[in-house]
């Protein structure tokens, strides 16, 4: 597990939108931010705006797994829950004062 090894580790983004368990894995990556305040850093992507993870040009978009997942009015509350969260991420990050990080996606906003 994570605490078993000495490195930090950085996330680029798109956790949504990229298959039927974007619920389960965003769920994750969030307690492991939580246990590992830290060491896990999590990006967020163009996927992690509301316009584009309710587009449901993407077969499941992550409303559309909410909406698998649980009553249609608790799924939509989550999916804005969810979506509140995502505005608290950062767009980049820097690692040694040298390499630059972000996700290369441009979101429809």
């Amino acid at each position: 597990g994570m605490d078993m090894s000495p490195a930090r580790f950085l996330f680029l983004g798109d956790y949504v939108d990229r298959g039927p368990h974007s619920v389960e894995l965003v769920a994750y990556l969030f307690c492991l931010k939580i246990l590992h305040p830290d060491r896990v850093f999590l990006l967020r992507g163009n996927h992690e705006f509301p316009a584009q993870n309710g587009e449901r040009d993407y077969d499941p978009c992550f409303l559309q797994n909410c909406e698998e997942l649980f009553p249609k009015k608790s799924a939509f509350t989550l999916w804005n829950q969810f979506n509140e969260a995502f505005d608290w991420m950062p767009l980049a990050a820097k690692i040694d004062d040298k390499i630059f990080c972000c996700h290369g996606g441009i979101p429809r906003i």
